[in-house]
């Protein structure tokens, strides 16, 4: 009978591990590159220029160029737009942004507006429906 409550906390601990892992979300990378000569002919810096993700799922900036660069939500025409600002980020340091709504996320490098990139959140891609109740919400997360 022991033995029985043992193997059952054994499954619920599996099961809870499992769902745990899928709760976490997708973390996308992209690269900030060498940007001499404003990537050229490159769209951008940013390496993939486009990602697409799900909601509830993060996108982590890593910086491998020598200088300082930012992944700052706006275009090169308007600015930035205040959704999210990674801050300076420094040559081999990354940042990391949660994305909790769907919609297309146009970002640039506030040091060189040339530098752009595009997230795109859809929910035709893996869904999080735990992460719900962060309905168009976005969350900076520090790295």
């Amino acid at each position: 009978m022991k033995l029985d409550y043992i193997a059952y906390g054994f499954l619920i601990l599996a099961g809870c591990t499992i769902l745990a892992q899928d709760a976490l979300g997708y973390n996308a990378q992209v690269t900030i590159t060498n940007g001499t000569g404003h990537c050229t002919p490159q769209p951008s810096c940013y390496t993939p220029y486009e990602i697409d993700i799900s909601p509830g799922d993060t996108v982590t900036w890593t910086n491998n160029d020598n200088k300082t660069h930012t992944a700052t939500a706006g275009t090169s025409n308007y600015g930035p737009v205040g959704v999210f600002d990674s801050g300076p980020i420094l040559p081999g340091h990354s940042y990391t942004q949660f994305f909790g709504a769907v919609g297309k996320f146009q970002y640039i490098d506030k040091t060189d507006n040339w530098a752009s990139g595009i997230v795109m959140v859809s929910k035709t891609t893996t869904s999080h429906a735990e992460l719900g109740w962060v309905d168009n919400l976005l969350v900076m997360s520090p790295s």
